[in-house]
């Protein structure tokens, strides 16, 4: 069933009707649009926030969002490659997390934000929780 969306923009003119498939046809170009900034790795691929930059895990601003993207896209279009895209990266996170003992240091973009100054690695968009929980989706 079509939804009014309202934008204003010139992809979208004012009142145009938008429907499932072109949620999914955006979704899709996102995803081919992310790989191109995938880094494959010997342990898995990985996206990098910039550049040069090192890459990060963590589920606001690193590979675990992404992952979880991608998982949801496999899921939304059947499409193997998107899963596949999923399980590499999930692989570089597990890497990541057995090659640091499990003190990854993550770069949290929350960090210096009172509250989170003190805990930045536990909470879900930017720490462990976050992390854990693509994992646990992952597995399923």
């Amino acid at each position: 069933m079509p939804i009014e969306l309202f934008r204003s923009t010139s992809l979208l003119p004012l009142g145009a009707e938008v429907s499932a498939q072109d949620f999914l046809d955006a979704a899709r170009g996102a995803g081919e649009y992310l790989r191109d900034f995938a880094v494959e790795g010997e342990r898995g691929i990985f996206w990098r926030q910039a550049p040069g930059a090192e890459p990060q895990i963590e589920f606001y601003a690193g590979s675990a969002g992404i992952v979880l993207f991608y998982l949801q896209l496999a899921a939304a279009t059947g499409e193997s490659a998107y899963l596949e895209d999923a399980i590499r990266g999930g692989e570089f996170i597990v890497s990541e997390l057995r090659r640091t003992g499990y003190n990854y240091p993550i770069a949290s973009a929350f960090a210096e934000f009172e509250p989170y100054r003190h805990n930045e690695t536990t909470f879900y968009a930017g720490g462990f929780a976050g992390v854990a929980f693509v994992l646990i989706e992952l597995a399923k």
